[in-house]
């Protein structure tokens, strides 16, 4: 399995659509009706960016073994992609929030947020200060951002485990017990508990572990089901659990699909790659902007043109993302790679210090 897998397009597309389906929902008044609280539907745009976490991490521990087959210092030279992949479309989307006055969420009216939401915004450290996104699914990336400060530690530690198992198995019980232990302290200390997700992103790392030696044998039709099922589970949990407990389901379901990814061979049907492929490479455009589109498009335009707001949905949804990929992601992508390996001194010092703290 590697970054370009079609298996990978796969989960990250399912992702994007689930939390563009729940907020869709949500655009025409039915995401909270007796039905859909019932079956936990309103909760799958939650899910799905759970599963963007496992994607992300799982991937980017990919990059990393990939950077570190060119030349050492990977951990600059990661930090400055990442930023260079992130920020710009984000920054984008919060000033384009604040001067085109879009609400964040589907809010009737804008209401100026103050000027420390807007910077903590633009600096993707809003949870830090417990204040809200300016553009609603702008709450997940200070999370990511966060995330990759830790990630080249984490590759350091558990590329020194030779057994994948094992390396799995501690990332993962790693995961929970920062979850745990921060989330206790952030209560006793009453900050914004910054650990949050670390059992999902260490779901991916543990998927990365695994997969450096497996070999996928089963179906990549199985797959296409797993990832199905994995992704209607919180509708099951909820409706069959119903409380708090339904949490430890999505967790165990998380650790299953984690372990059983590497084992499937890639999707053969072509059509099925295509199209996955094509939203996953503009799934970062889709998450930012479509919030702001489906609001402009039902609610600016109001009920009473429901009909031509579908279309001006559909259009802008499939436009705004490939201009923003094009213009805005894919040049600085290629601009974040060019400074990364210019500036990055060549030499394996910060390497040292990051596999000594791991190993420590």
């Amino acid at each position: 399995m590697s970054q370009s897998s079609a298996n990978l397009d796969v989960l990250r597309a399912s992702a994007v659509l689930a939390v563009l389906f729940d907020h869709t929902l949500q655009a025409f008044g039915l995401l909270h009706t007796p039905l859909t609280t019932r079956w936990g539907i309103d909760s799958l745009g939650h899910f799905g960016v759970l599963m963007f976490f496992i994607h992300t991490s799982l991937v980017l521990m990919m990059s990393m073994e990939r950077l570190a087959r060119t030349a050492p210092g990977i951990t600059g030279r990661f930090y400055i992609r990442r930023a260079f992949r992130i920020y710009p479309l984000s920054i984008l989307t919060v000033l384009a929030a604040v001067t085109a006055h879009l609400p964040p969420y589907f809010e009737p009216h804008y209401r100026w947020l103050g000027a420390k939401v807007l910077w903590t915004n633009l600096f993707l450290v809003q949870n830090i200060f417990n204040l809200p996104s300016q553009v609603a699914p702008l709450w997940s990336l200070p999370f990511e951002v966060q995330m990759y400060l830790l990630l080249p530690l984490l590759y350091y530690w558990i590329s020194g485990i030779r057994s994948n198992r094992l390396a799995a198995g501690a990332v993962i019980t790693a995961g929970f017990a920062a979850w745990y232990l921060e989330g206790h302290l952030a209560q006793w200390a009453h900050y914004p508990a910054l650990f949050e997700y670390a059992p999902w992103f260490c779901m991916g790392i543990a998927c990365f572990a695994l997969s450096r030696r497996r070999r996928g044998l089963l179906p990549g039709g199985w797959y296409v089901l797993t990832v199905a099922l994995f992704v209607t589970l919180p509708c099951l949990a909820y409706r069959v659990i119903g409380d708090y407990r339904s949490g430890w389901v999505l967790w165990l379901a998380g650790i299953f699909f984690v372990c059983t990814l590497p084992s499937f061979r890639d999707v053969a049907n072509s059509g099925l790659r295509r199209v996955a492929h094509t939203i996953a490479k503009y799934s970062y455009g889709i998450y930012l902007a479509h919030v702001p589109i489906l609001w402009f498009a039902f609610e600016k335009l109001g009920p009473q043109r429901r009909a031509e707001g579908i279309l001006v949905a559909v259009a802008l949804l499939i436009a705004v993302p490939v201009v923003l990929y094009h213009f805005v992601e894919e040049p600085f992508i290629r601009m974040g790679a060019r400074l990364a390996t210019r500036l990055t001194p060549r030499r394996a010092h910060e390497e040292a210090v990051l596999r000594g703290a791991a190993a420590g």
